[in-house]
């Protein structure tokens, strides 16, 4: 009887200003609400009482870029034999790897490269993928606008889970500029990305393991450019960063087969990033609980001793480090199971290969 009385009082008063049906309107529900029995009312509400709560707008698709523009770069850094950086550098750093994936699923390789703003030096970290049924590209994604940035240093590289989603691992730079990591947010696609965390690191290099997770291997400038790994299950918890080499600095590069993750690298002598020398390599098969040689002994990070036994090549031995010495080529099998050199000085017109681990 009162919820028929106070549905009449609302009719009469529909006449009056707006802001007075509206005031009635509340009234009138908090006095339904306060007339209803705790029965009552969890039978009128949907959910057993609790509100209901509104449905998220779908997420908004990335930005597109017109083409395919890439940055370029000049680092100002000249010497007699020209600029130490320079050119179209929408690719660099030979230490941001991976850039391309193939999905067998999808029928399409994936990758991310440094775009620009046409006529500008402005960073874009983009993705984009090729159809190989069609054989055709998409617009680019516009993944993350450095906001002014111009230095490809800042790059990204690319991961691709057991999902789908596509991961890009977006570069810092020192200690100055943070890292990023996205994820796709639909499997197979590069429509649209969720930010999942912001972090110190430079030179990704993420290694995704089927059924384990993430090994990332990446460098942090603690004490030179020195290197550090972390693991995730999912890509969005993660371990805390551990260090991997530390002796005045490191240039890497990694892979990923079948399980085992192997890293290659050099050494800063003293923290002088232009003084590059030394070979290194170190291996792990059990998401870096264990590190070993190509030969399989055990080391235990961090790595602070030049002569520690992942030294392949000593080539700070050969002579001073400040001048120009021997470059030596290597290859390995596809199973990664052995280095060979190629020899430096040949006889004849043919030369067998030395095994050198």
């Amino acid at each position: 009887m009162r919820a028929s009385l106070s549905r009449n009082f609302l009719l009469e008063r529909s006449a009056r200003p707006r802001r007075s049906l509206q005031i009635g309107l509340l009234l009138a529900h908090v006095w339904l609400a306060a007339s209803m029995s705790p029965d009552t009312r969890a039978a009128a509400e949907p959910d057993g009482g609790h509100e209901p709560r509104p449905t998220a707008a779908p997420a908004p698709a990335n930005p597109t870029a017109a083409g395919y523009d890439g940055i370029w770069f000049r680092l100002g850094q000249v010497s007699e034999y020209g600029d130490k950086y320079s050119g179209g550098l929408g690719t660099y750093t030979a230490k941001h790897i991976p850039l391309a994936i193939y999905s067998a699923a999808a029928s399409k390789t994936f990758f991310v490269y440094g775009g620009t703003v046409p006529g500008r030096r402005h960073l874009l970290i983009m993705a984009g993928c090729y159809d190989h049924a069609t054989g055709m590209v998409p617009r680019p994604t516009v993944v993350h606008d450095k906001q002014g940035v111009n230095d490809p240093h800042d790059n990204a590289s690319l991961a691709l889970d057991e999902a789908g989603h596509v991961w890009v691992f977006v570069s810092g730079r020192s200690r100055t500029r943070p890292g990023f990591k996205y994820r796709s947010r639909a499997p197979l696609s590069i429509e649209a990305f969720e930010r999942v965390s912001e972090e110190e690191m430079t030179y990704p290099q993420p290694w995704w393991l089927p059924g384990r997770g993430f090994l990332h291997l990446f460098t942090k400038y603690t004490a030179g450019r020195e290197l550090y790994w972390e693991t995730s299950p999912d890509g969005i918890s993660w371990s805390d960063d551990q260090k991997l080499a530390g002796m005045g600095g490191h240039y890497q590069i990694s892979a990923q087969r079948e399980g085992r993750v192997i890293t290659a690298f050099n050494m800063h002598p003293a923290g002088n990033v232009d003084c590059r020398t030394n070979l290194y390599f170190l291996e792990t098969t059990d998401m870096g609980r264990t590190w070993t040689t190509a030969d399989g002994t055990v080391v235990l990070p961090p790595l602070t001793d030049p002569q520690t036994p992942a030294l392949v090549r000593d080539f700070q031995a050969d002579g001073n480090p400040d001048s120009f010495s021997e470059s030596h080529l290597y290859f390995t099998d596809a199973a990664a199971n052995a280095v060979w050199l190629l020899p430096p000085v040949m006889a004849g017109d043919w030369a067998r290969p030395e095994v050198y681990r």
